[in-house]
């Protein structure tokens, strides 16, 4: 049986290393965006994107954007987008490419990179509350 002493000094350890672990994955982290943007090129796939930056943001930040570079043209309408801290990235996808083609295997026919200027990022409550559903 442990004693009252010990008992509280496990509970302010276990506390202690609770609160560490949940800092860490609330924490912002740079998007792979941020750091992978410069292997981007035209005719990649949607599965290639996926691979090399991840899956596109469902729910996109409000803010102010500059554009940095843009490659290609923006003629089609499949969008998808991916934002990180420093900077952002519309990819326009275009399946007319190759018709026979399944969905995820969409070309990238233009794309550009942002810089972030000023974001509205959700809080770590928010991101909380977004899981939740609430």
């Amino acid at each position: 049986m442990l004693r009252p002493r010990r008992l509280l000094v496990l509970s302010l350890a276990a506390v202690v290393v609770g609160l560490a672990v949940g800092f860490w994955l609330l924490w912002p982290r740079d998007a792979p965006c941020d750091e992978r943007h410069g292997e981007m090129k035209l005719g990649l796939t949607r599965a290639g994107l996926v691979e090399l930056l991840g899956d596109p943001d469902p729910f996109p930040p409000s803010g102010k954007y500059q554009l940095r570079e843009q490659h290609g043209d923006r003629r089609t309408a499949a969008k998808a987008c991916w934002y990180g801290r420093r900077i952002a990235i519309e990819a326009y996808l275009d399946h007319a490419l190759a018709e026979h083609i399944a969905a995820q295997d969409d070309r990238v026919v233009s794309f550009m990179v942002l810089d972030v200027i000023e974001c509205d990022r959700p809080t770590p409550l928010d991101q909380v509350r977004r899981w939740l559903g609430f």
